[in-house]
């Protein structure tokens, strides 16, 4: 877990999964689900008992205590693919597409990251599309399928990111904030991103 408090009104975490190649599609209907505000379809009866290197099971205990989460908790949710904003539907169902071709070779074709608003402070809709569009380009996986969703069931307003890093066409691994020289930048690409989120609102 990366915790990059840069400043006092906003922080990016990179939630890193531990979920293995067998199980990173059931990992990724998890994590959308629960984005999703409700959205079971892809849950099992075990799956709250699950835990995938997040902490999500745990959180989702604690924000509600009936068996269906609160209906409040998200307050906007949509997806960008390949570059492109469309609504949360569309996105879900490029995301399934990707994962079936995703070749055995992709070790990791989803990411979790989550960014958090100083509390009282939010972003607006547009808001939260052009801080998911900053924060793909910074990371360089623009071609990427994502889903996102703002919740505000907690003290202060947050932004579920999901990166599947598949392309479409080969099923091949795309880029995932990647430096010149080859290595993994997530810091510096989310120092930038928080940057440019907080200078354009």
């Amino acid at each position: 877990l990366q915790v990059l408090p840069i400043s006092s009104a906003m922080i990016i975490k990179l939630i890193q999964s531990k979920a293995n190649a067998k199980s990173v599609e059931r990992y990724a209907h998890y994590l959308a689900s629960y984005m999703a505000d409700g959205d079971r379809r892809w849950l099992k009866p075990d799956a709250i008992g699950m835990d995938y290197g997040l902490t999500l099971s745990a959180y989702m205990s604690r924000s509600s205590n009936t068996p269906e989460p609160p209906r409040d908790r998200v307050l906007y949710r949509a997806a960008q693919v390949g570059g492109h904003p469309c609504d949360w539907d569309a996105g879900l169902e490029e995301v399934e597409r990707r994962l079936k071709r995703r070749s055995r070779k992709v070790k990791k074709p989803v990411r979790h990251s989550v960014i958090s608003c100083r509390a009282g402070e939010r972003l607006t809709d547009q808001g939260c599309i052009d801080a998911v569009a900053v924060l793909a380009k910074e990371l360089d996986c623009e071609d990427a399928a994502i889903l996102w969703a703002a919740h505000i069931d907690t003290d202060n307003f947050h932004l579920h990111v999901m990166f599947v890093t598949v392309d479409p066409a080969t099923g091949d691994a795309l880029p995932f904030g990647q430096g010149d020289d080859g290595r993994a930048a997530y810091k510096e690409a989310m120092q930038r991103s928080i940057a440019r989120i907080e200078h354009a609102q």
